[in-house]
C-alpha cells in the first residue's frame, strides 16, 4: 500500500465521520486535525476507526501525539511495516 493510499483511507475515514465539511483547503500529510474541529469523542472515534482499518493498535498516549494526517500515516506504517515506507 502506498503512502497516498494509506492518505485516502484516512480521509475516507475522516468523511465518514462528517468532519470535512468541504470548507477545507485539499488534505495533505501536513494538514493538522484540528482543522477538522473534532470533539474528544471524534478524536475517540478517529483512533478506533484507523486501528479496525489497518488491524493495528495505537496507545492512548499515541493517539495525543496525532497532529497530522501524516502523524496517522506513519504510525499505520510503523505498526504495519508491509505498507509501502511512510517518509
Amino acid at each position: 500500500m502506498t503512502r497516498d493510499e494509506i492518505r485516502e483511507k484516512i480521509v475516507s475515514i475522516i468523511d465518514g465521520q462528517g468532519l470535512n465539511r468541504g470548507d477545507i483547503p485539499p488534505i495533505s500529510d501536513g494538514t493538522e486535525l484540528d482543522i477538522f474541529k473534532p470533539d474528544s469523542l471524534d478524536s475517540v472515534e478517529l483512533v478506533m476507526r484507523v486501528e479496525e482499518t489497518f488491524s493495528i493498535e495505537i496507545t492512548d498516549p499515541e493517539a495525543e501525539g496525532l497532529k497530522t494526517i501524516g502523524d496517522i500515516g506513519y504510525k499505520v506504517q510503523k505498526r504495519r511495516p508491509v505498507f509501502t515506507k511512510y517518509v
